[in-house]
């Protein structure tokens, strides 16, 4: 599967795995699912390319998985992290908007 880490996107104080004060990054993979056969290894197996995204942790790779709906707000949290760590959103604001994904998160769970 290919994998990209599209940026940092929430923070965790601290990750729950390696204690690390660290942003989640949204990180997007793509492929098909493999079959593991004896002898032959490693095969694709004809199914559609499936698209998925998780928040991991940079440093341990502990990660979350997300349903459809909190993936959407994922990526609207990745654009609202960039703008407050640029110093272009206040720290009210992204606290509000942390609260919001929060509740989404625990939804989804």
């Amino acid at each position: 599967m290919e994998t990209e880490d599209l940026g940092e996107t929430y923070p965790v104080a601290p990750c729950p795995e390696c204690d690390t004060e660290t942003y989640y990054h949204l990180v997007r993979s793509e492929g098909r699912k493999r079959l593991e056969l004896p002898f032959v290894g490693s095969v694709p197996m004809p199914t559609p390319k499936r698209t998925r995204f998780r928040l991991v942790c940079p440093h341990c790779g502990n990660s979350i998985r997300m349903n459809r709906t909190s993936t959407e707000e994922a990526k609207a949290m990745l654009e609202a992290t960039q703008r407050y760590i640029d110093g272009e959103m206040s720290e009210e604001k992204y606290g509000e908007r942390l609260e919001g994904f929060h509740r989404v998160l625990e939804e989804g769970l």
